[in-house]
């Protein structure tokens, strides 16, 4: 869930981010993408199951294309 500035329907400056499992990013955005200065504020503190990590990567790729094929090979190559 998305909570912050919008430009043309989109995420677009300054907001807050929260993902399914809790974590959260508060930080920049620009035309729908995380982009520019911002932190994770991570949740999890235990290893994700596999299943965990392909629902977390499956909620990235609207929000960071790049980081969402990084985090598949990372998520990937732990198993």
């Amino acid at each position: 869930m998305y909570e912050g500035e919008f430009e043309r329907d989109l995420p677009h400056g300054e907001g807050r981010y929260t993902f399914a499992n809790g974590s959260v990013y508060v930080g920049e955005f620009a035309k729908g993408h995380i982009h520019g200065e911002g932190h994770f504020e991570f949740q999890e503190v235990q290893p994700l199951s596999r299943s965990a990590a392909a629902s977390a990567a499956a909620s990235w790729p609207a929000l960071a294309p790049r980081l969402h094929h990084r985090l598949l090979t990372l998520c990937s190559a732990a198993y």
